[in-house]
């Protein structure tokens, strides 16, 4: 491990781990972190593994890096490299050059495997060295601002319903996202969040006509946009479920487009009748997210060519109702193919 002493401080700062990401350049990093940021591992010196003990999977905590790839002579820039903006002092921005290049990353821890923690989202370079972990402060109270817009019942039963969906593998990881609508707002799951360890801390309150988050300190899923768009062309939809159903997926990979045309039930029928494509769009695009809305205007249920499953519904548990009832009918039909070969 690498010893860095400050001049000028009489302090030395040992470091504790390392970074490992996929970010191997400073210009292929984010300015923060985000969803779109793939996991990364925090790897700790076994001298210091005990100081581990009490951390737990889905855990928010502060990751304290050193930049040691910083410009430690900056004392004025342009805020995320912005031409338009005007310079300002270091000390009034969060960029990583500056006279101590220390790196706050909040993040949440995914797993934990003896010295090393997978967390999520962490923008650091790929060898950043790491100088301390410290957890996020729980400054909760009995009333969460959350709720002066969604009641805590409501709340509840949202993660529950999440937590039910990655039970029956139609939520995994990080992916996927969910949402109801409450007159002119929406709660919908932030970026990044597990679905299967959700808290009230993992949602936001999105205003639907303008997008614009009115509770919740994160941002919403990326993919909020196509919620909005579902919500605006149709009246009925009280909740939105994006899941990534894997026999569905893996149909429509083979099928090259058709899915539920070898499985003669009365529900495959039925739901066909509720089942559109679109196009294979970026995640998190405006032509995915109107794509979707479009097509929601007369189908629940639009497959988005390898990306996942969407079914709108007029509750939660009608919305993951439709994906699960789907899904099963997909793994049918997997099986009968594999039969038939």
């Amino acid at each position: 491990m690498n010893k860095y002493s400050f001049k000028n401080t009489g302090l030395g700062l040992q470091t504790i781990g390392y970074v490992k990401s996929s970010f191997s350049r400073l210009k292929d990093c984010p300015f923060q972190g985000d969803d779109s940021c793939p996991l990364a591992s925090i790897h700790i010196d076994p001298m210091f593994s005990r100081g581990l003990e009490g951390l737990k999977t889905g855990q928010e905590i502060i990751i304290i890096t050193f930049l040691d790839k910083a410009s430690r002579k900056t004392l004025k820039c342009r805020p995320r490299n912005d031409p338009e903006k005007p310079l300002r002092g270091v000390f009034a921005t969060r960029s990583p050059n500056r006279p101590n290049p220390l790196g706050l990353h909040k993040v949440k821890i995914v797993s934990q495997d003896k010295d090393i923690l997978i967390v999520h989202p962490l923008e650091a370079l790929d060898r950043t060295p790491v100088i301390d972990i410290k957890p996020v402060l729980d400054t909760k109270t009995n009333f969460h601002e959350l709720n002066r817009y969604f009641s805590q019942a409501e709340v509840s039963n949202f993660i529950d319903f999440s937590r039910q969906a990655c039970a029956k593998g139609l939520l995994n990881g990080l992916n996927g996202n969910l949402s109801i609508r409450k007159e002119e707002m929406v709660l919908i799951t932030r970026s990044g969040s597990a679905k299967g360890l959700l808290t009230i801390d993992d949602l936001c309150v999105m205003d639907l006509k303008s997008g614009r988050i009115i509770s919740g300190l994160e941002k919403p899923s990326s993919e909020s946009a196509m919620h909005q768009e579902i919500y605006k062309n149709q009246p009925k939809a009280r909740a939105v479920a994006h899941t990534h159903p894997t026999s569905i997926l893996t149909l429509d990979a083979i099928m090259g487009g058709s899915i539920l045309e070898s499985v003669n039930m009365p529900e495959a029928r039925a739901l066909k009748k509720q089942l559109c494509k679109v196009p294979d769009h970026a995640p998190g695009s405006v032509e995915l997210a109107r794509s979707v809305g479009s097509r929601a205007k007369n189908r629940k249920c639009v497959i988005m060519r390898s990306h996942g499953l969407t079914c709108w519904g007029e509750s939660l548990a009608e919305a993951l109702g439709l994906c699960d009832e789907l899904e099963a009918l997909a793994r049918i039909e997997l099986n009968t193919l594999m039969v038939k070969s």
